[in-house]
């Protein structure tokens, strides 16, 4: 029996950086279904997820980024052209 998705992302995630692009391109699932993914690890209480703020490349402001939501738009000019966050999930100590 294989690893499932979500325990595959976070095995990677633990390991390195990563952006929603990346992790898509390295287990062949399209962006959205990692980004649904995702959005479950961001709002879990058992995992510490470290996320870098995505930046717009037309206006350059940074975008805050809410628990559960890496933005398509950027809030302020709504340029589609977002530097993707960058993810790793960091391992807490085991009581």
């Amino acid at each position: 029996m294989g690893v499932s998705l979500r325990k595959k992302i976070i095995e990677l995630l633990i390991s390195d950086y990563y952006s929603p692009s990346q992790l898509s391109k390295l287990t062949g699932v399209r962006v959205e279904k990692i980004r649904y993914i995702l959005a479950g690890l961001l709002s879990s209480k058992s995992i510490k997820v470290i996320m870098s703020r995505p930046v717009c490349k037309s206006c350059g402001r940074t975008i805050s980024v809410k628990k559960h939501l890496i933005p398509s738009k950027c809030p302020y000019c709504g340029s589609e052209r977002i530097e993707e966050p960058l993810i790793k999930i960091h391992q807490k100590a085991q009581k």
